[in-house]
């Protein structure tokens, strides 16, 4: 198996969702291709309690672009008792293709630093008094003033589908065709690897 990425039109909404090529070799030695869509995302972290606002602002900014979008808990290694089990909360944020995420990167990454960087600003003067710190922390004009990171903003399309299907250049699979989409199972009893084919 090989894999490159592609894009591919809905035909029932004319959205391009991004895809991957991926090539397979059967056992009989025929070849075959199969697209496979995987929604590309990247990871906000929001101020505490603030999931829900951000989510609504950035699916009204972004409306179209945005697959879908939802609340995991991730662990972070940034927090001080991360090997405790703590985990933190992240803002999932799927996108149709790889164009609409780097786009909506383009404007949500430079947010994000400018607000954890007031952040710690804020939090350097933590000698001002309670009563001021509060004040300054609820005062929240713009929603966009709750993205604090984003994260996994980085990884190559590519290798984000192969981390997240478990899918690895090798290796045997079943490949299914269900509703117009392309499912890929495993073949864990084939351990035995192809014989090299150059395409």
């Amino acid at each position: 198996m090989n894999l490159s990425t592609d894009s591919l039109e809905d035909t029932s909404t004319g959205k391009i969702h991004s895809c991957v090529n991926c090539y397979f070799q059967c056992q009989d030695g025929s070849a075959f291709k199969a697209q496979v869509k995987f929604a590309p995302y990247f990871y906000v972290g929001v101020r505490d309690n603030a999931e829900a606002e951000v989510e609504a602002y950035l699916r009204r900014k972004y409306e179209g672009r945005i697959l879908e979008t939802e609340v995991v808990a991730k662990e972070d290694l940034d927090m001080k008792n991360h090997l405790a089990g703590l985990k933190h909360k992240y803002l999932k944020v799927s996108f149709y293709n790889v164009q609409d995420l780097m786009e909506a990167r383009k404007e949500v990454l430079p947010l994000a630093r400018r607000n954890a960087q007031r952040e710690e600003t804020v939090l350097a003067y933590d000698g001002l008094g309670q009563e001021q710190r509060a004040g300054t922390a609820h005062r929240l004009e713009d929603f966009l003033d709750n993205i604090v990171e984003v994260r996994e903003y980085d990884v190559p399309y590519h290798v984000r589908f192969c981390i997240d299907t478990e899918v690895r250049c090798g290796l045997w699979f079943k490949a299914r065709a269900r509703g117009g989409n392309i499912e890929l199972e495993r073949c864990k009893d084939l351990l035995a690897f192809a014989e090299v084919k150059v395409v």
